[in-house]
């Protein structure tokens, strides 16, 4: 991990100057968001390489399935296959080499929150990039879900009062802090390690003095249903195209309202409709292979079928989860 250190003391006249708009009880230091390293960062960069590919390439196999050229689509897995690692790469090459493996932020603790904010235009560059990259998508409160030390929204600062937190979880060796709401990180930061003992007291201190006027999440981010809806449009339509399987609309558009309702319904009901979900399709399925089973002979039906049918593993999957109560908060999580 790059280290971290104090304001410089070349700067200590300008911070004597204004220490009087500065609380007393305020911690505040300047240092390196690492990158390179960070899991974090490294799963963001991967999480965008494959969503901007997978797009692509869906688009791609579409065309060429609908058509019936299903012999192509194994060509167009392989070209894809390879400009994933390329780009991937090349995500990896960038954050290390053109951002040095770090981001220089300032962060601040005061007896209402945290605040982190980037310090140069190169580090601002950066942020930029992960909304483009699509890192912003997934916040309970509109912040970034993975890599959220890199600044969601394109905003220079990023903060967090202490009421909207749960608990904040650290690494005493490597300086790491993450606070959490109920339901995953929101920011996560680095800590000199001289600090580090002061800063996690002041945070513990902040969210529990809080807990009282903390509303309780009841139910998942509003950005998780809206990714989950879009994703569910998405992949529905690509089931629309001409498969082996006789997978029609008269199942798709009944599957596609369905898992819609499920993610949109209330806790109580959407444990029963994720079990509803996931027995239709493996029964419908099953059924279609009995009544109708799909013609193999032509070369590439196996590798689209088996694509066919990944998809509405997704779909099954999903209402497992759903069903199983993944989806919904325990009291554990929810409650202060």
């Amino acid at each position: 991990m790059e280290s971290l250190h104090p304001i410089p003391m070349a700067k200590a006249k300008k911070n004597r100057q204004s220490e009087k708009q500065i609380p007393s009880d305020e911690l505040r230091w300047k240092g390196d968001y690492p990158i390179s390293g960070n899991k974090t960062v490294m799963i963001s960069l991967l999480v965008v390489s494959s969503i901007s590919v997978g797009l692509v390439a869906m688009l791609v196999l579409g065309l060429a399935i609908q058509e019936g050229d299903y012999q192509f689509v194994a060509r167009i897995l392989r070209g894809f296959g390879i400009f994933w690692l390329v780009f991937t790469s090349a995500l990896f090459l960038i954050a290390i080499f053109f951002w040095g493996g770090k981001m220089s932020m300032e962060v601040v603790i005061d007896d209402q929150g945290v605040v982190q904010a980037m310090l140069n235009k190169r580090t601002r560059m950066a942020s930029l990039l992960a909304i483009f990259g699509g890192l912003a998508a997934g916040g309970a409160r509109g912040y970034s879900t993975a890599g959220a030390g890199m600044l969601a929204q394109a905003r220079q600062v990023e903060g967090y009062a202490y009421k909207d937190l749960r608990q904040a979880k650290g690494n005493p060796q490597t300086g790491e802090i993450r606070l959490c709401d109920e339901w995953h990180t929101v920011m996560q930061f680095f800590v000199p390690l001289h600090l580090y003992q002061q800063a996690m007291e002041r945070i513990q201190k902040g969210i529990n003095q809080a807990a009282t006027k903390r509303v309780p999440m009841q139910d998942i981010p509003t950005a998780v249903k809206a990714l989950v809806v879009l994703a569910t449009v998405l992949f529905g339509g690509f089931l629309l195209l001409d498969f082996p399987l006789a997978f029609s609309f008269l199942l798709v558009i009944p599957m596609v309202i369905l898992t819609v309702m499920t993610v949109l319904s209330n806790p109580a009901r959407r444990r029963w409709r994720g079990w509803f979900l996931a027995g239709s399709i493996v029964t419908s399925v099953a059924i279609l292979f009995q009544m109708k089973p799909p013609s193999l002979y032509e070369e590439g039906a196996g590798l689209v079928i088996g694509i066919q049918l990944v998809i509405l593993a997704l779909f099954t999957f999903f209402g497992a989860c759903a069903g199983l109560g993944v989806l919904n908060l325990t009291p554990s999580r929810s409650s202060s």
